[in-house]
């Protein structure tokens, strides 16, 4: 056996070795069911109307003008395929909770042997490259969906790698394999998430400049890949943007003549920044559990600049090593992904400010800073490179630690739905349940505080109201529900009576009367019924 052999073969057994961690996760999600998070929940609910016959993408709702009545809303704020991989396996017969597991283990692999595939190629030494994988199977951002399912965050790690691999390794095919590898890119990174748009046209300027000034002339195999990133703007353009308003979309458009201009604040410039940074170990994250929100701003202001100086470190110890193809194809991304957000930020993008958007960005600045510290003298680098993603690992063990005693010390678990409910009570799921059972409305309405609830009432009609996090005015002055049906549930927090957020949104209910609410109270929560 060749020293090659044997270098795929240990490589092989590294990565078999590193990927039991998340299939001992997943072993643990089995019996410690997962919560779905607030965008993915969303995402079900249109997933749920189209099981009911409606049209897709689009959640079925009641007319605010009859309660009698239904509307049909395009679901087009989030990519799809949050919704549509798990919903391949609940078609199939499984309930809700093993079908976000499976997702989530079959995504989280995929992408560790993608990111490991992309190291790969840029011939990271085998020691970086165990240090890097194990982060990623360790770090709070991989371990946490199993217990809080996030949707396009765990799809976009899977796709995002081999995008990149695929992209790089099909500029020197003919023209008709670009073009379709780029297609397909697009579309999978649109199916994951629409911020892997964001990384598709940072991976597609930064690869043609580089091979632009590589070959000093643009290649029948570049044009290929441009006309088929033109081919995905276009059918984006006409089959999702048309439908309505995505996070990217300022509030007030450019044309508008209430449009206030660009906004350059300083969070817009350095958060890009500090995400594309620090975003590949949860650096954020961690600081927050640190500090308290007050200090946010400061943070990013601190970190800003630290991860510029960081980044150019990082710049200085590659660009005379043999990894300086690597270090000017890698930067190139970060700095286009990360000046898209800069731009989004300013022009008044309704994208929170949340290092997550820019998990790929850190990703590939993670494996760019463990390479360059590895330059150091061999004993003092990996004392550096272990502590760092030791920390870190521990830092991502131990929040999955905190999060699935919580669950197990709570009553979260829902048996219909197959995940732990972490706002509305699985009791009152159930008793909701029964109710219909025995009364078989036609037309129920469930009011539920998060939509994550919806997934355990089938056959109700589905309201959301977030007053968990909505002022007595904001739920005061909110949408009116006119008309009457059969039935009527509204689901509060047993709080909400005391500061009077649940008066007001019984009142919301125009053409009931506010005195003939009936009410029952279940583990922590009244349910008012008419």
């Amino acid at each position: 056996m060749g020293s090659t052999d044997r270098s795929n073969l240990t490589f092989s057994c590294g990565i078999c070795v590193l990927l039991l961690i998340p299939v001992t996760l997943f072993i643990v999600s089995l019996f410690i069911r997962p919560a779905v998070g607030l965008d993915p929940s969303w995402g079900f609910l249109a997933f749920r109307s189209m099981l009911e016959g409606g049209s897709f993408n689009s959640v079925t709702a009641p007319d605010p003008a009859n309660i009698a009545k239904d509307v049909e809303v395009f679901l087009s704020w989030w990519s799809p395929g949050q919704y549509l991989i798990p919903g391949i396996f609940v078609w199939f017969g499984t309930d809700y909770g093993l079908a976000i597991s499976v997702t989530t283990l079959l995504a989280t692999v995929i992408g560790v042997i993608g990111w490991a595939q992309v190291a790969r190629n840029f011939d990271v030494p085998c020691s970086i490259l165990f240090l890097f994988i194990f982060g990623l199977v360790t770090f709070r951002y991989i371990t946490i969906p199993f217990l809080l399912y996030n949707g396009g965050e765990v799809l976009l790690f899977a796709v995002s790698p081999w995008s990149l691999y695929a992209l790089q390794k099909v500029v020197d095919k003919p023209a008709a394999a670009c073009l379709a590898i780029s297609l397909l890119s697009a579309a999978l990174l649109f199916l994951a998430k629409l911020t892997g748009l964001v990384a598709f046209t940072a991976n597609i300027v930064a690869i043609s400049l580089v091979d632009v000034v590589k070959r000093r002339r643009v290649t029948s195999s570049l044009l290929a890949i441009w006309a088929g990133s033109a081919i995905a703007a276009l059918f984006f353009l006409i089959f999702w943007l048309a439908w309505g308003r995505v996070p990217a979309t300022p509030v007030v458009p450019w044309w508008s003549a209430s449009w206030p201009g660009f906004a350059f604040t300083w969070l817009a410039i350095w958060f890009p920044m500090v995400g594309a940074t620090f975003s590949g170990i949860s650096g954020l994250d961690f600081l927050s559990g640190l500090f308290l929100r007050p200090s946010g701003l400061i943070k990013i202001y601190v970190l800003g600049p630290l991860g510029l100086l960081l980044m150019g470190w990082v710049w200085f110890r590659l660009r005379s090593t043999r990894y300086r193809s690597m270090a000017v194809c890698l930067f190139s991304i970060i700095a286009i992904y990360a000046a898209a957000f800069v731009v989004m930020y300013v022009r008044g993008a309704a994208i929170s400010f949340e290092e997550r958007h820019l998990r790929y960005a850190g990703i590939l600045f993670l494996l760019l800073m463990l390479v360059a510290i590895n330059q150091w003298r061999e004993s003092l680098a990996k004392a550096v490179t272990i502590l760092i993603v030791g920390s870190f690992a521990v830092y991502g063990l131990t929040s999955y630690v905190n999060i699935a005693r919580e669950f197990m010390r709570g009553r979260h678990y829902d048996p219909v739905s197959g995940v732990s409910m972490r706002i509305v009570s699985p009791v009152v799921l159930e008793y909701l349940r029964s109710e219909m059972a025995v009364q078989k409305w036609q037309d129920a309405i469930a009011v539920v505080p998060s939509p994550e609830a919806a997934i355990g009432l089938p056959r109700f009609r589905i309201i959301e109201v977030h007053v968990d996090f909505s002022s007595l005015e904001e739920i005061a002055a909110g949408k009116k529900w006119a008309g009457r049906v059969e039935k009527v549930f509204v689901m509060v927090r047993e709080t909400m009576r005391g500061n009077g957020k649940a008066e007001a949104l019984l009142r919301l209910f125009v053409d009931y009367d506010i005195e003939k609410w009936r009410q029952i109270q279940l583990d922590g929560m009244i349910v008012y019924s008419q």
